[in-house]
């Protein structure tokens, strides 16, 4: 089944109906990060449950949200990326669209593991997409100009 995107051409009322009967795979570098995606998604009213470690697929999470944590942060680049295209291939199940959680101040390998994940979906569906925003306002953490701001201050 191929990824799920909505038109803009869709009324926001519609978009919506259809965001809140969508499944969602997210799929985080570390546990922290997948826990914090879950819970966002938790407080918009959407049943989310939080993993880790060996699975063989999602069959037995049917809930609307599975994050997943891929426990890639420490891993050099080639390793995290075989590791996510692993995780897509057990877990990324027809049907669930793909939230592929990066850190918001690009610790670990984001560029692989997004990379990665494009190609997964290129696989299986054909062209892909995909929006790469390192930021999280809320702490502070900001991208300006394609400057990553920490606090108003440069990370780099």
């Amino acid at each position: 089944m191929a990824p799920k995107a909505f038109s803009s051409e869709v009324d926001a009322g519609l978009r919506q109906e259809n965001a809140s009967s969508q499944s969602w795979l997210i799929v985080a570098d570390d546990l922290t990060g997948a826990a914090d995606c879950a819970i966002a998604f938790g407080r918009r009213g959407r049943a989310a449950a939080v993993t880790w470690g060996e699975m063989t697929d999602a069959s037995g999470y049917q809930l609307p949200v599975l994050a997943y944590d891929a426990a890639s942060r420490g891993l050099w680049a080639g390793a995290a990326a075989a590791r996510h295209a692993d995780v897509l291939a057990r877990l990324c199940e027809g049907g669930r669209i793909l939230f592929k959680k990066i850190d918001s101040t690009l610790r670990g390998q984001p560029a692989a593991e997004t990379a990665a994940a494009l190609a997964h979906l290129k696989s299986r569906s054909g062209p892909a997409f995909g929006v790469f925003a390192p930021a999280f306002p809320a702490t502070g953490r900001t991208t300006i100009d394609g400057r990553i701001l920490v606090k108003g201050r440069p990370l780099e």
